[in-house]
């Protein structure tokens, strides 16, 4: 991690502010380097001691303009999904096909249990499981797959500095966890940017799975965001209980199954990998 590139984001941040404008202000070193000169000296200083203080406690940032290290799935149609990422952990796993979940925070037992079996199924083929750090589904599937030994990806709807660290240490909080962040360090929680991340998880996820959705909300958005992004979609389904956003998934075009053995069998296809007997 660099605090040289911190440093250019929180620039660019400040200069730049929308995304589109931060994105080409970050690709363009001359623009880049106007802004930083058109800062005040008081300002500099401010944000020189905030990077150093963000790469102190272990944060990093990748760049759309640093297209080696910008994940290659967040690249969507030629235009990156966001301008940069925050991240604590290992920034190489985001190079890596990453299996995507969603779900209701309030999520029923059956929901939650079929959110652990993705989060299983994801270390079973080495897969990292990107989640949003969020009670209910996320934290179910994130919890399974660090259990198994996998690998996990929290994108949070708030800045880096702002993240519930009770549920990322859930999943033990090691090497085997990487968040990240799409917002400013110090952003709050609000839904506008729940919704937003959302994009982020989905692009980031070779397969999404939506375990739970309701009939609006974010879940449901997820998974129209996949769709919209070219992603192959799963989508559970039970026996006693069909959430109605799921339905609706499935309408739009997402591929319903109903057990581990057929959730196995659907991502191994999406990803073009021959079948295995071995079930979860």
């Amino acid at each position: 991690m660099s605090v040289e590139a911190v440093t250019d984001v929180l620039i660019a941040t400040a200069a730049f502010r929308t995304p589109a404008k931060i994105r080409d202000g970050l690709s363009d070193p001359v623009a880049l380097d106007r802004a930083r000169a058109e800062l005040s000296a008081s300002a500099a200083e401010e944000i020189s001691r905030r990077a150093e203080a963000l790469v102190a406690r272990g944060v990093g940032v990748l760049r759309c303009s640093q297209p080696g290290d910008f994940p290659a799935g967040l690249t969507v149609r030629g235009r990156p999904v966001v301008p940069y990422l925050y991240y604590r952990g290992d920034p190489q796993v985001l190079h890596r096909p990453s299996l995507a979940v969603s779900g209701s925070r309030d999520a029923s037992a059956a929901a939650r249990k079929a959110a652990a079996a993705v989060g299983a199924l994801a270390a079973t083929l080495r897969m990292p499981l990107v989640a949003g750090n969020a009670r209910g589904v996320d934290t179910a599937a994130a919890e399974a797959a660090a259990g198994a030994g996998g690998t996990v990806i929290l994108v949070a709807p708030e800045g880096i500095l702002r993240v519930d660290g009770d549920r990322a240490e859930q999943t033990d909080g090691g090497p085997s966890v990487t968040l990240l962040s799409q917002f400013e360090p110090d952003t709050r929680w609000s839904a506008y940017n729940a919704m937003g991340r959302n994009r982020t998880i989905c692009a980031l996820g070779a397969v999404t799975v939506v375990v739970a959705a309701g009939e609006k909300g974010g879940s449901l958005d997820a998974g129209r965001t996949a769709l919209s992004l070219g992603r192959p979609l799963v989508v559970m389904t039970y026996p006693d209980e069909m959430p109605a956003g799921n339905a609706m998934l499935i309408e739009d075009g997402g591929v319903a199954v109903a057990s581990a053995a057929e959730l196995r069998t659907e991502v191994e296809r999406a990803l073009g990998q021959p079948e295995q007997t071995t079930l979860l």
